[in-house]
Parts: C-alpha cells; structure tokens; sequence
C-alpha cells in the first residue's frame, strides 16, 4: 500500500468532528427565529414525528373540554375584573410554559390507563353537575383542572398524568375562593393585621389602642381603619401562588420546598403589617411636621407601598432560601479518580501499517 493511499489519512479525529458539530449548532442558532420556528413546525408536522397524533388528540380532547366549562370559564374571566383577583390571568399562561418545559414523549399507554383517564373525566363532569345542582359555582370551577389531568392519563397514561400533575392543578389559583371562605379570611387576617399592627406601633413608642379594626393614636386626631381591603388578601393570595410556583420551577431539596411554603402566609402577614406601621408613622408625623403632609401619607399607603410590598416579600422569601443554603450546605459526593489505561499496541499497528 502506498504513502498516499494510507488508512492513516482517511480517519477522521474526534476532536475535530466534536469541533464540527459544534460550529454546525452555532451557524444553526445565528439563524433567524422565524427560520428556526418553521423548522420546528416542519419537525411536528414531518410524517416520522409520532408525537404528532398524541399530540392533536390532545388539542381536540381540550377544545371539546373548554367548550364544556364554558360559561364557568367565562365566570372566572369576570372575577378577574376585580382588584382582589386581577392577577388570575397569569395562572394559566405560567401553566402553559410550565408543561412547555417540562414536556416529555409520550410512550406506550396501556389500556386501564385510559380508562382511568376517562373515569377521571367523568367523575369531574359529576361532581361539576352536583356543585351546580347545589349552588356551590366555586367547588365546581375547581373540577376543570382534575378533567384536564383526566385527558391527559387518557391519553398519555400514567406516566404524562406525573409531569403535569402539579403544573395543572396551579390553575386552582386562578379561581376565587369561596364567598364563606373569603369572609372568614378576611375577618382573620384583619384581626391578625390590626393587633400586629397596634403591637409594632406600641414597640416603637406610639401610644395607641385598636377597637375592632381601628386604631386609635393619642397623638393623632385621624384614625387608622384597617378595611377590608387593607387585611393583605389580596397580597397573600398573590404572594401564596407565587411562592407554589417558585417552588416548581426551582431545583431544591423536599424539605426546603415545605419550609418555604409553611413561611408564604407568615411573610404575606408580616409585610402587610409594615405597611400599616408605616403608614400609621407617616399620618403622625404629617400632624406635628411641615415636610410631610397628610396627601402624601396617603399616597405612599395606597400607591407606593402597594407597589413595593411585593418585591419586599419577594426579597424575603429569597432570603430564607439564602439563609437555608447556609445552615444546610450541599456536601459534594467525592468522585472516584480516573483510572489512565495504557495502550498495549502502537497507533500505527491499529491501523495496519
């Protein structure tokens, strides 16, 4: 065999095809979106694809399910008019870009899993038509994501009912609560808002005393009244689902998942009772100085303070994360060393020189 015919030239090195791929995967991402989502939508649509019929099965299932929940759904777009619940809208699109990323292929599904899918559908459907028999609307908004799940055990069996399970019942919060659940909230959390806050007041030197949700300052003629729309409802219901789903979306052990949720309602609380003291600080000092005055106590109240609770409570949260990362630290696993294996033959013998 000649010098120029030799093996030797003909095999292609690793680093160099690992290099290959790599500059073919960075050409593909300067590409434009648009080309690259027709490539995607090309990809669903080709005739290999087999999650393609899953996946229409699906989107029909779906379909036929809204159009079913209907009028609830248009129910709940209503509540979302309402400053309690304006934030519902969010709940289902982080749910779609949940599934999104955690989506998986669908598998073989045996045939008790789809009856159990079906049977979930049905059950739903009953309890639905009870609570409407009953006039229970609320109790029956929360069957549609159970049929949700139920469509898809139907038609991706157990094994997709594990990765949307969570993501799906999210779609709870975007629901109100029930009237009698709501009204003994509210009177709990003002009672709780009011005491914690006649309690910061009186720690800080401010001598005053609560009848019912009022506060009284000796050294104020204005009255703090802590209203219904003041008892931090509205920021717990919203601070509660943002806390399930960072919980979700963030790797973290189990234990630090219930810790951070047993800790939600204590800091919704504990914000919005700053945000009472505060206030109260303010109306005081707008009586007995001339650089704050009365308007501007009430817009920091309803304006600012409402903007920045919030990100406050969001700050603590992270805070907890922080402070359980130190008291836990991670321990790395020590891995085993490598193991070198020497060559037995020269390169040149492998191939056949």
């Amino acid at each position: 065999m000649s010098k120029s015919q030799s093996p030797v030239s003909s095999v292609v090195s690793p680093r160099s095809a690992v290099s290959g791929a790599g500059s073919a995967e960075a050409e593909a991402n300067t590409r434009p979106w648009s080309e690259r989502a027709v490539d995607d939508l090309r990809r669903v649509f080709s005739k290999g694809n087999d999650q393609l019929a899953p996946g229409l099965v699906i989107g029909g299932l779906l379909c036929v399910l809204m159009y079913a929940y209907w009028n609830t759904l248009s129910g709940v777009s209503g509540f979302w008019s309402d400053d309690q619940y304006s934030w519902g809208w969010i709940v289902p699109v982080f749910t779609v870009v949940v599934l999104w990323m955690w989506r998986r292929p669908i598998g073989v599904v045996a045939p008790w899993e789809r009856w159990l899918g079906a049977g979930m559908i049905c059950v739903a459907m009953g309890l639905r038509a009870w609570f409407g028999l009953v006039y229970m609307n609320t109790p029956g908004m929360a069957t549609f994501p159970v049929a949700i799940l139920g469509v898809f055990t139907m038609v991706g069996g157990l094994g997709m009912l594990r990765w949307t399970a969570m993501p799906v019942m999210f779609l709870l919060f975007m629901f109100p609560l029930p009237m009698k659940a709501e009204e003994y909230v509210l009177k709990e959390l003002n009672t709780v808002a009011v005491k914690a806050s006649t309690y910061g007041l009186q720690t800080l030197g401010v001598e005053c005393y609560r009848v019912g949700s009022t506060i009284t300052v000796d050294q104020m003629k204005q009255k703090l009244n802590v209203i219904d729309q003041c008892s931090g409802l509205r920021m717990g219901t919203i601070f509660i689902a943002l806390a399930v789903g960072y919980v979700m979306v963030v790797p973290m052990d189990w234990w630090e998942r219930l810790v951070i949720l047993f800790f939600a309602v204590p800091i919704a609380v504990a914000v919005n009772v700053t945000r009472i003291v505060v206030t109260g600080l303010l109306y005081l000092a707008a009586e007995h100085t001339d650089f704050i005055t009365e308007e501007m106590a009430k817009k920091v109240f309803h304006d600012l303070a409402g903007l920045l609770m919030m990100p406050a409570a969001l700050a603590l949260l992270f805070l907890l994360q922080y402070v359980m990362a130190k008291l836990v630290p991670v321990q790395e696993v020590a891995r085993p060393a490598a193991v070198k294996v020497r060559p037995t033959a020269r390169v040149g013998t492998l191939v056949g020189k």
